[in-house]
């Protein structure tokens, strides 16, 4: 962290001149620190941690149950496929521009690429 500029000389006067009074000095006051915690019952000092009753896992069958229902739905409605008649259409479309390349070729339709490869 910067530390902040002191552009505002106003604002540096301010804060000077009404900065609170810094406490007395007490050279005893460890001391007295060490004796009041010397003196608090170690229940007090250390918080007793309270133990959690063990659940038995059975309590995780139905949320997984209803995660697994939900998970089915919407993975159902996603990976449906559409019914739409305009959805049809392009089927069609797509089955009938790319039947030609899917067709199995034959070895003459090929034999230009085997020159290609014969002249590398």
């Amino acid at each position: 962290m910067k530390p902040a500029p002191d552009d505002d000389p106003r604002l540096s006067e301010f804060l000077r001149q009404y900065r609170p009074p810094l406490p007395p000095e007490s050279p005893e006051l460890e001391e007295e620190l060490m004796a009041a915690i010397a003196a608090t019952p170690h229940e007090m000092q250390m918080p007793k941690l309270r133990i959690m009753p063990r659940r038995s896992p059975l309590w995780l069958i139905p949320p997984v149950v209803a995660a697994g229902l939900v998970g089915t739905v919407i993975s159902a409605r996603l990976f449906a496929p559409p019914s739409n008649p305009e959805f049809a259409n392009l089927e069609t479309f797509i089955e009938d521009s790319y039947a030609p390349v899917s067709e199995q070729s034959t070895d003459d339709d090929l034999f230009w690429l085997e020159e290609v490869a014969w002249n590398d």
